[in-house]
């Protein structure tokens, strides 16, 4: 019998089994692209969601915290700083350390004019007790040359003595006032220097 054509077995009423259709082999580039794609939303959906979805940024912001104002009582230049930037600091720490060699200088010149101001106070206080003696001292030159004047001048009186031993005898009552003027003063200005008690009053 010969072999009918596939239109004949279809007249006839034949089941006609068809042929399975060939599968397609997807490319190598088809299978990339499918994976490609979903990686490259992940990561950009992954970058938006860190980077404005988890933090609020903003160009005009300001952040609320204590601030202290930091000043020293003495100005210098700044040779060491004992802190780290954003450390915790408390009450009493050392925060930075001043250069200490000008003041160590300004002591040193300071020390140097207080000692040279006590020998100062030292000789003005020998002047002034020096001066004290000075002043009895002339007071009692004072005395006896009033004496030896008023003596000389009796004689005088009497006609017994001459004009250069009256003039020898004022010439000294003179000296010795002047030797007690120049005590005072003295002892005035020691006075002065040292802050004493105010100046005893003597007869000039």
């Amino acid at each position: 019998m010969a072999d009918l054509s596939e239109q004949e077995l279809r007249a006839a009423g034949a089941a006609v089994i068809e042929p399975a259709p060939k599968r397609r082999r997807r490319s190598w580039k088809a299978v990339a692209a499918m994976l490609l794609v979903p990686l490259v939303l992940l990561g950009v959906g992954g970058y938006f969601w860190i980077t404005s979805g988890r933090y609020v940024s903003t160009d005009n912001a300001y952040v609320q915290q204590d601030m202290v104002s930091i000043s020293p009582d003495i100005a210098g230049r700044i040779v060491a700083v004992r802190v780290r930037e954003n450390q915790r600091v408390e009450a009493g720490d050392i925060l930075f350390t001043i250069d200490p060699d000008p003041y160590r200088i300004a002591v040193r010149q300071a020390d140097a004019e207080i000692a040279e101001a006590e020998l100062e106070l030292s000789r003005a206080r020998t002047t002034y007790t020096t001066s004290g003696v000075d002043i009895t001292a002339a007071q009692e030159d004072i005395a006896f040359a009033e004496s030896i004047l008023n003596r000389e001048q009796a004689l005088m009186d009497r006609g017994f003595n001459t004009r250069a031993r009256m003039d020898a005898a004022r010439h000294s009552v003179a000296d010795a006032r002047e030797r007690l003027r120049t005590a005072l003063a003295d002892q005035e200005n020691a006075r002065a220097a040292t802050g004493l008690g105010p100046r005893q009053a003597y007869p000039a």
